[in-house]
């Protein structure tokens, strides 16, 4: 965990300015566009009833179960814990899911965890088997998502007893939009406290 932002997001919104658009005691409301106007990785950012929200180009999130929403994006460097961040994720993008299939990850786990199993074995324990598991995985493009579940799920006897614990889910990443967006509240949510105080 990093409790710096990423350069790329620095980069992003280098030109962004915030605009107030609600301060009370109930809710904050605050847009961050660029200062040419452009709508290109804008957002506004939403804080009432204990719920963060960002809404804009790069996606749409609502958060909470925090004590404080405001103060949690605005102070704690937990917020940059992103899989801590996902935990208190209430609702996401229709289209940006906050994680994403990773065939690289299902390959090297799928890999790993045959790998693991065949050095619990004794020598000659199920050897054959493992070998054909292994040479199944040749024929599955892990590019696709759907192709990896079926063969998951096709699995029988010993093979799917290794498995047992596994599914599609544990191969997925965080999108790199829902990064940029946890970035984006904090980032502005520091902004908007600067703005309101004068600084």
């Amino acid at each position: 965990m990093s409790n710096t932002f990423s350069t790329n997001f620095l980069n992003d919104i280098k030109n962004h300015k915030i605009t107030v658009i609600e301060n009370s005691e109930h809710s904050k409301i605050f847009k961050a566009m660029r200062a040419d106007g452009s709508i290109c990785q804008s957002f506004t950012v939403i804080y009432a009833d204990n719920k963060a929200i960002i809404t804009g180009d790069m996606g749409h999130y609502v958060f909470g179960r925090l004590q404080n929403s405001y103060g949690f994006f605005l102070n704690n460097e937990s917020a940059f814990n992103f899989g801590y961040v996902l935990e208190k994720l209430l609702a996401e993008d229709k289209f940006n899911k906050a994680e994403r299939y990773d065939s690289t990850q299902a390959e090297e786990t799928i890999k790993s965890i045959i790998q693991e199993y065949r050095e619990s074995l004794d020598e000659d324990d199920c050897q054959d088997d493992l070998n054909e598991l292994e040479d199944s995985l040749e024929h599955i493009d892990f590019d696709s998502e759907i192709e990896v579940a079926a063969w998951l799920y096709s699995l029988t006897d010993e093979s799917a007893e290794i498995f047992e614990e596994y599914n599609i889910d544990d191969f997925t990443v965080l999108d790199y939009r829902f990064i940029w967006c946890v970035y984006g509240l904090i980032w502005a949510t520091r902004e908007f406290e600067k703005a309101v105080n004068n600084e």
